[in-house]
C-alpha cells in the first residue's frame, strides 16, 4: 500500500480502528479516506477526533500533520 490511496468504511468499529493504526504505522500510505457517519448525536469530526484519541500511533498523526486535516461532506 506504499504510495496508495486507501478507502475505507467502517473505521470506527474495533477492527477498522486496527486497520486504521496498522496503516499509518506499517504502511507509508498517500492519502487515507474515511467514510463515518453521524451516529449517537456525535458528528463525523467527534467520532473521528475520539478515534484518533485512542489510537496508540499517536506519534504517527504528529509527525504526519496531514493526518490531522479532517475535512468531510455530506450528501
Amino acid at each position: 500500500f506504499n504510495g496508495r490511496t486507501v478507502f475505507i468504511t467502517g473505521g470506527s468499529g474495533f477492527l477498522g480502528q486496527v486497520l486504521i493504526e496498522k496503516f499509518l504505522r506499517s504502511t507509508n500510505v498517500k492519502r487515507l479516506y474515511l467514510l463515518l457517519r453521524t451516529k449517537k448525536n456525535k458528528t463525523p469530526q467527534e467520532r473521528w477526533n475520539a478515534i484518533i484519541g485512542n489510537m496508540v500511533c499517536v506519534y504517527s498523526l504528529e509527525t504526519n500533520a496531514s493526518a490531522t486535516n479532517f475535512s468531510y461532506s455530506t450528501p
